[in-house]
């Protein structure tokens, strides 16, 4: 998502405006990486704790179509906001085509 609005960003101000947010975004997607490597290594005994994503992922989930994975619940979520991304990615790309040319 941040290649696709890389895209359509111009230069000067809104350039440095987007170095800062995705300066902050890989500060927060870093810590959480730690804070998760962490919580693993103090549990100690090899198995997952309850209430984390990986044994949610293993466990069923109940939905109001019935019954699935953790993993189908949560490539169902992640799909459509992937495709989003594809689709900005793809108008990123037609618009630097039609600006600069070929």
């Amino acid at each position: 998502m941040g290649i696709s609005i890389w895209g359509f960003c111009g230069s000067g101000f809104t350039a440095l405006v987007m170095a800062i947010v995705s300066l902050l975004i890989a500060v927060a997607l870093g810590l959480a990486s730690l804070v998760a490597l962490t919580t693993r290594r103090r549990a100690g005994n090899g198995e997952p704790p309850d209430g984390s994503f990986q044994r949610w992922l293993g466990d069923g989930f109940e939905a109001h179509t019935g019954r699935l994975s953790g993993a189908a619940a949560a490539i169902q979520v992640i799909l459509p906001l992937a495709a989003v991304s594809f689709g900005m990615t793809l108008f990123a790309v037609v618009h630097h085509l039609d600006v600069f040319g070929t």
